[in-house]
């Protein structure tokens, strides 16, 4: 899938097609409406459902963490 990503899905990695950087959604606040999401480097960041939909984002595979 390439473009825009809808839905985030808890566990599936993406790839920001604008930065080249890959993240897994870790979780959802459905209180503030906000998505979890940690960075390959292991950095964590949330972001509400409008910055999400308008990321150009596309799926991807799993991806190793390096050891921290």
């Amino acid at each position: 899938m390439s473009g825009e990503v809808f839905r985030p899905r808890i566990g599936q990695w993406y790839l920001r097609l604008d930065t080249g950087q890959a993240f897994e959604v870790t979780g959802y606040d459905e209180s503030t409406h906000t998505i979890e999401l940690q960075s390959l480097d292991g950095d964590w960041d949330e972001i509400d459902e409008v910055a999400w939909r308008s990321l150009p984002l596309q799926t991807t595979g799993p991806r190793t963490r390096p050891e921290l």
